[in-house]
């Protein structure tokens, strides 16, 4: 596909990619972006607080590898 876009190089692989995300980190993401985010904006700010605190608790419960995304990249490298 590259080659057929005029790169005269190009190579491609599949691996995977792993990260570790906090619980503070996931709750940002989940709170600010999102299909989650219209929902947690809608909620008053005192009903916002409670939510995040007891996502903060059950998250508790959690083994550290609980909070590991996994997932299979596609990269590829190209040259004109």
């Amino acid at each position: 596909m590259l080659r057929g876009a005029g790169f005269s190089s190009s190579r491609g692989w599949v691996d995977e990619l792993v990260c570790t995300l906090g619980s503070q980190h996931l709750i940002r993401l989940k709170t600010s972006m999102g299909a989650s985010k219209p929902r947690f904006d809608s909620l008053t700010s005192q009903a916002r607080s409670a939510c995040v605190a007891d996502a903060l608790d059950r998250m508790e419960q959690l083994a550290p590898e609980d909070f590991i995304a996994r997932g299979s990249v596609v990269y590829s490298v190209a040259y004109a």
